[in-house]
């Protein structure tokens, strides 16, 4: 039987009938490998010859499968030879990893016998190939599934997109074959071509959904500056055009939150509450929500308008006029807030000051001490005391008529207290005069008696 009867093309490539005949020869060898002893050694030295030509025949295909591997034709290379190959070949060299393959053998050579000889390291480069040929990529799919589809979008004529990424993703998973390469350029120039045309007419048609489909292929596919100037600056502007048709509902529902944040806090007015602090701070948050999303519309707008194409587009849709009206209704609640916010903030700052006003009160000078230590320590407090009021005064004149009642009630115990203190302050002060009224009264009557005596003495002198 001749190698050259039993395949077929060129490269020869192996038939059906010559796998059925190997795989016929691998199982009479496994049947006498089973039997063992003599019978099964008569058997297997009888069936040598053929074994050896079927090794020998199946590892010549097998490296005409690694030569046209080695020349980027994996996927030939793979069917090459009929439906079986190397499934027979597994079953042809199954032997050799037998357990007690060895001693026989050991025992066929005693008796001359040659066993089939093959290259384990050619067998192992071919694995490796064909192994990395269904790798998958990050959709999930190999080569052979991307090449099947590929065959199926050829057949039905299919859209050129789909085929060019189908190619591409091959490419990607078999980058030593130059052939995908030479397949995606003349489709990539008729697909851009398609894109540019398809992008205009969804545009005059406002198909959203369709430019979000066209900017997704021209982002995903490598166009290896293949793209016309005009295409290229569609590609960049309609993503924003998109961007501003969604700006424009995520600022409406962004002013929206925010008149319902702004109303929930009208209604819950005591500034003590603690979550009256809770819901202003969602409400700024809302806030900051509703201007990045604005600030997002407006930079989007400004490249939308760069591009005659979408600025006739954005303006049949109204987005400005859109927006603006959202801004003027948004206006209210901003302001509305930032009152609110100012409230919160000297509401804050007096709780800070009452921590001032309680230990101030508790260290007023208190009464019964000595007069000149009692005008020190008054005197001491009271300027504490105006520079305190002072601070107040300042932090009501940010907010007229705003003061929070638990700090209008320390104001007012601190008024007693002031009060308090300048009449101790005073009343020293009054007695303190007194006593020096006194003295000085005492010294004149000395005075006086000194000199009614000096009087009286010289008149009976002169008498």
């Amino acid at each position: 039987m001749s190698p050259a009867d039993n395949t077929t093309g060129t490269p020869p490539a192996a038939t059906y009938e010559r796998l059925e005949q190997w795989r016929e020869i691998a199982a009479a060898i496994k049947t006498a490998l089973d039997m063992g002893g003599e019978p099964g050694m008569d058997i297997l030295i009888g069936r040598m010859a053929e074994w050896n030509e079927a090794v020998d025949e199946w590892s010549s295909s097998l490296h005409t499968c690694w030569e046209l591997a080695n020349r980027g034709l994996r996927d030939e290379a793979r069917q090459w030879h009929a439906e079986g190959f190397f499934e027979v070949g597994k079953q042809l060299l199954e032997p050799f990893e037998r357990p007690g393959w060895a001693d026989w053998q050991a025992a066929l050579e005693q008796r001359d016998v040659p066993t089939p000889q093959f290259d384990a390291a050619l067998r192992g480069m071919v694995n490796a190939i064909f192994q990395e040929f269904t790798f998958q990529d990050a959709s999930g799919q190999s080569a052979q599934d991307h090449l099947d589809a590929l065959r199926r979008n050829v057949l039905i004529r299919g859209d050129l997109g789909t085929r060019l990424t189908r190619l591409t993703s091959i490419r990607n998973l078999d980058p030593s074959r130059g052939v995908w390469t030479d397949m995606i350029a003349p489709i990539r120039r008729q697909r851009a071509g398609q894109i540019e045309a398809e992008l205009r007419a969804a545009l005059q048609s406002q198909d959203f959904k369709k430019l979000a489909r066209l900017i997704e292929e021209l982002q995903a596919v490598d166009w290896e500056r293949q793209l016309s100037g005009p295409i290229t600056s569609l590609a960049k502007s309609v993503p924003h055009l998109l961007n501003c048709r969604t700006g424009i509902h995520s600022i409406e529902e962004a002013a929206s939150q925010l008149a319902v944040r702004c109303r929930d806090l009208s209604s819950n007015q005591a500034l003590e509450s603690p979550s009256f602090s809770l819901m202003l701070k969602t409400a700024i948050q809302t806030r900051q929500n509703y201007l990045a999303a604005k600030q997002d519309f407006i930079h989007s707008l400004q490249h939308v308008n760069a591009m005659p194409e979408t600025a006739s587009v954005a303006a049949a849709m109204k987005l400005l006029d859109q927006a603006k009206a959202v801004e003027q209704s948004a206006k209210r609640s901003i302001a509305w807030l930032a009152q609110q916010e100012q409230f919160e903030g000297v509401r804050t700052e007096f709780n800070k000051k009452e921590d001032d006003i309680q230990r101030l009160i508790a260290t007023a000078p208190a009464s019964g001490i000595g007069w000149e230590e009692c005008k020190q320590q008054a005197a001491k407090w009271l300027r504490l005391e105006s520079d305190l009021r002072i601070t107040t005064n300042r932090l009501c004149e940010r907010c007229p008529g705003f003061v929070p009642p638990s700090t209008s009630s320390l104001l007012a115990e601190l008024e007693v207290c002031r009060n308090t203190v300048k009449a101790n302050r005073d009343r020293v002060l009054f007695w303190e005069k007194m006593a020096i009224a006194a003295v000085f009264g005492v010294l004149l009557l000395f005075i006086l008696f000194v000199v009614g005596v000096f009087l009286f003495s010289a008149r009976g002198s002169g008498a």
